[in-house]
């Protein structure tokens, strides 16, 4: 599973839980909270269609917006309704092209995120083998022929950070008042 670590300026808040001698327990509590956190994150990637640094995904190219309106107007009997008689996209392969989701073709790849969560630390992520080609972007297909762009769902954006921070004080405080 990919997964991202907290690391830099978490090193005196890290410091600090040590010295608090917290239990296995009260550390899978929190990782569980950590993990909920970016796991729910992540989803919402999906729906606003952006990295965990804010800028947008870069739009599906033509070649695939045919693709996905060619395989979704198929029929039942292996026929086409692509195109109508005259030659022209159909009124459903136009309204599948005009609303196609970028990363949400099947939804498989958005339900696959889990999150896991250990005394040790938490991780957010994936176990589809395609996932890393739309994470990091590259080549793919057949003959590596065609170009992916990098469209990042995983990561640790700044308003998580802030999320995150919150809900560490809220735990210390927690913890403080035991």
């Amino acid at each position: 599973m990919a997964g991202v670590e907290l690391a830099g300026q978490w090193a005196e808040l890290r410091r600090t839980m040590e010295n608090m001698n917290l239990s296995d327990q009260d550390l899978l509590a929190l990782n569980e909270r950590v993990a909920a956190i970016l796991e729910q994150s992540t989803q919402e990637r999906f729906e606003e269609e952006k990295g965990p640094d804010g800028k947008s995904w870069p739009p599906l190219s033509e070649q695939t917006l045919v693709a996905r309106a060619r395989r979704r107007t198929r029929r039942k009997d292996g026929s086409s309704g692509f195109r109508t008689k005259r030659g022209n996209l159909s009124r459903r392969a136009l309204r599948i092209i005009e609303n196609a989701a970028i990363l949400k073709d099947t939804g498989r790849l958005m339900r696959s995120i889990t999150s896991k969560a250990r005394p040790e630390g938490a991780a957010v992520g994936t176990n589809l083998v395609y996932a890393a080609i739309h994470q990091l972007g590259g080549k793919a297909g057949r003959g590596k022929r065609v170009e992916i762009p990098a469209r990042p769902y995983l990561g640790v954006s700044s308003a998580d950070e802030q999320d995150l921070l919150a809900m560490l004080q809220e735990f210390i405080e927690e913890r403080i008042e035991k």
